[in-house]
């Protein structure tokens, strides 16, 4: 008679991290889509202080929805959430140097953010919002925010998809 062995201690635990990193529809998706948001808005806005920089960009939060809710979207790869966020806010830094500070400016960085993120295959839709903030604000504390908070979220995207296994060969 053949005894049936027990997974190790180890494939027990890897087995669970699978269970809690699968995606499944409905409300499970979504509550376990507001946790990672959340712990990942902590690491920003923790980083954030410990640095001094203190703008949590509002773009961030639709990113991070995208990222955990949607992660098979190509808006939840890493190279696109850090491309994306970059073209937008040097987009609006740009412009803040050369109009200054007002909502004309603000708008135009947006629009012109929407047409290079394209232009580069790197449209990533919440981060339109970056220019706003970084026209109004001081814009190089403001792209500093924004970048702390693309990395940060970035790497969790990545970790969240490298545990979920849809991570290709690309890192992306």
């Amino acid at each position: 008679m053949t005894s049936i062995q027990r997974p190790s201690r180890t494939a027990r635990t890897l087995f669970r991290l699978r269970d809690l990193l699968a995606v499944p529809t409905g409300v499970g998706a979504a509550a376990r889509a507001a946790v990672l948001a959340g712990l990942c808005l902590t690491a920003i806005v923790a980083l954030q202080s410990a640095t001094g920089i203190g703008h949590l960009a509002s773009s961030l939060g639709s990113t991070v929805i995208v990222a955990f809710l949607l992660p098979d979207s190509a808006f939840a790869r890493p190279r696109i959430i850090l491309a994306g966020h970059a073209v937008s806010s040097l987009t609006g830094w740009a412009v803040a140097a050369l109009l200054g500070p007002s909502p004309w400016a603000a708008a135009l960085a947006v629009g012109l953010s929407i047409v290079v993120m394209q232009a580069l295959h790197c449209m990533q839709p919440p981060a339109g919002g970056d220019p706003i903030l970084i026209v109004g604000a001081d814009p190089a504390t403001a792209v500093a925010s924004v970048a702390i908070g693309a990395v940060v979220v970035a790497a969790a995207a990545w970790l969240y998809r490298f545990g979920r296994g849809s991570v290709r060969a690309s890192g992306s």
